[in-house]
């Protein structure tokens, strides 16, 4: 997935996002887990959150961002997300932030995402997964002088539904490069 040859890819585990709420005005007990409903699930390999009808949230992943690699500045070339959801759950709008109140668009408002199926062990201990991966391409790059932050807004329908969050990547290049 690298678009250049010299690009450095980090990860987050999914025990790195937070939703912007908690409690059980907003979120559901989801996998038979309690007290998951007052801040959602956290798996070795997952982290899951059952929100309540009509209720929805932002999730935050910070990412780890290097500004410098062997003294030379970076830039940020894609963003990338792991994620199912499940019920009346959409992902319907992803955004990023970068230093401070900097927010860029992803993907258009109340437009859900897709992404492309991933292919994965199923272990029977655990609900069935349908983990999807989404890139979005940074284009033009953007050269990194603070954190950035992967930010993704969850609405439920008319039934609870559920969102898992598998992990969350950030691309990046040398920026004399790009």
């Amino acid at each position: 997935m690298n678009t250049r040859t010299r690009s450095t890819e980090i990860w987050m585990p999914s025990a790195a996002v937070r939703s912007q709420h908690w409690g059980s005005e907003f979120f559901d007990v989801v996998d038979d887990h309690p007290a998951s409903e007052l801040r959602g699930f956290y798996r070795g390999f997952t982290t899951s959150f059952k929100l309540r009808a009509g209720r929805d949230s932002w999730f935050h992943f910070p990412i780890t961002t290097p500004s410098l690699i062997a003294g030379q500045p970076l830039a940020l070339e894609r963003l990338s997300l792991l994620w199912e959801t499940d019920g009346t759950a959409t992902i319907a709008w992803v955004t990023m932030h970068h230093g401070g109140q900097t927010r860029i668009e992803l993907s258009p408002r109340n437009r859900p995402i897709d992404g492309e199926l991933q292919s994965g062990e199923q272990d029977p201990r655990w609900p069935p997964m349908a983990m999807r991966r989404t890139d979005w391409p940074i284009d033009p790059v953007l050269p990194v002088a603070m954190g950035i932050q992967l930010c993704i807004f969850v609405s439920a329908g008319d039934a609870p539904g559920i969102v898992r969050f598998y992990g969350a990547g950030a691309s990046f290049c040398p920026w004399n490069e790009a």
